[in-house]
């Protein structure tokens, strides 16, 4: 008669697997690692790392999920942007306090 149970919960439409092989043409990293899915983008800015830190560490979002990871291990930046925020804080700092020295002995 019925052909889904009415007294069932709704259930979210799941993907084919068939959806999540599709690749994006222009796309040739790793596959998400919370989705499967081979269809990412490079983001334009991050707060993290401005206009090029994303491209340093090769981040990219998912397409199908919307979260982040490195597009060549397919495993999260994480540990990367924490690096990455200490050597760049370091050079400013030491950028900072040479100008200081600088101006200070002028």
């Amino acid at each position: 008669m019925f052909k889904d149970n009415p007294y069932e919960s709704p259930q979210a439409p799941q993907a084919s697997p068939a959806a999540k092989a599709k690749a994006n043409a222009n796309y040739t990293g790793a596959a998400c690692p919370n989705c499967g899915v081979s269809d990412a983008r490079s983001p334009r800015f991050t707060l993290w790392g401005g206009a090029i830190g994303h491209r340093i560490l090769s981040h990219v979002i998912c397409n199908g999920c919307r979260k982040t990871f490195n597009s060549k291990t397919g495993k999260s930046n994480l540990g990367n942007i924490i690096l990455y925020q200490v050597v760049v804080l370091g050079i400013a700092g030491t950028l900072g306090a040479m100008a200081g020295l600088f101006a200070w002995l002028g």
